[in-house]
C-alpha cells in the first residue's frame, strides 16, 4: 500500500523532472538564437538558410506533435519556429539591404555612400576610398584635425589640472607652519 510520504515523494519527483525538462528546453533555445545570431554575423544567406531548416523542423512537430530526439512536442516546436522564423526575417532583411546595396554601388554610388554611412563607418571609409578618393583624403585630413584637436584639449586640461594641484599644495604649504 501506498503511503503518503511515498506520493509526495513521487510527485515531488514528477514535479522536478517536469521544472529540468522545462530548464533543458530554455537553454537549448538560447542556444539556438545564439547559433543563428552568429551565423547572420558571418554569412546573412546561411543564416537565412539555416533558420529556413529550423523553421521546418519547428512546423513538422507543432503539426506531428513529435521530431527529432530534442524536438519533441508541439511547444518545444512552436518555440523554435517563432525563434528560427524571427531570424529568418532578420537575415532576409540583411540579404535585401546587401542586395540594395550592391545595386546602388552600380548606379548611384552617392545614394550608397549616404546610406552606408550610418550603418558600419569602416567599409563607408573602405567604399570612399574606392569611389571617390578625393572626399577620402579630406576625410582622413578632417579626422586626423578632430584627433590632433582632441589631444591638444586634453593636454591643455592636464597641465590645467597640474597647475592647479600645484597652486593648492603651495597654498597648503604656506597655511600651514609646520617648519
Amino acid at each position: 500500500m501506498l503511503s503518503l510520504k511515498h506520493l509526495e515523494n513521487v510527485t515531488g519527483a514528477i514535479v522536478t523532472s517536469q521544472i529540468m525538462r522545462f530548464l533543458i528546453a530554455v537553454v537549448e533555445l538560447v542556444m539556438l538564437f545564439v547559433v543563428l545570431t552568429v551565423i547572420l554575423v558571418l554569412s546573412p544567406f546561411s543564416a537565412l538558410v539555416v533558420a529556413l531548416a529550423f523553421c521546418l523542423l519547428g512546423l513538422f512537430a507543432v503539426f506531428t506533435g513529435r521530431g527529432m530526439p530534442r524536438l519533441r512536442g508541439r511547444i518545444n516546436g512552436a518555440s523554435i519556429l517563432v525563434i528560427a522564423g524571427f531570424m529568418a526575417l532578420i537575415a532576409s532583411q540583411e540579404e535585401q539591404r546587401q542586395t540594395r546595396w550592391a545595386e546602388l554601388r552600380q548606379t548611384d554610388p552617392n545614394a550608397y555612400l549616404a546610406e552606408l554611412a550610418p550603418v558600419n563607418e569602416t567599409r563607408w571609409l573602405e567604399e570612399l576610398r574606392e569611389l571617390r578618393p578625393e572626399d577620402f583624403a579630406q576625410e582622413v585630413a578632417r579626422r586626423e584635425a578632430e584627433a590632433e584637436a582632441q589631444r591638444e584639449a586634453e593636454a591643455a586640461e592636464a597641465a590645467r589640472r597640474a597647475d592647479a594641484e600645484a597652486a593648492e599644495r603651495r597654498a597648503e604649504s604656506d597655511r600651514c607652519p609646520c617648519s
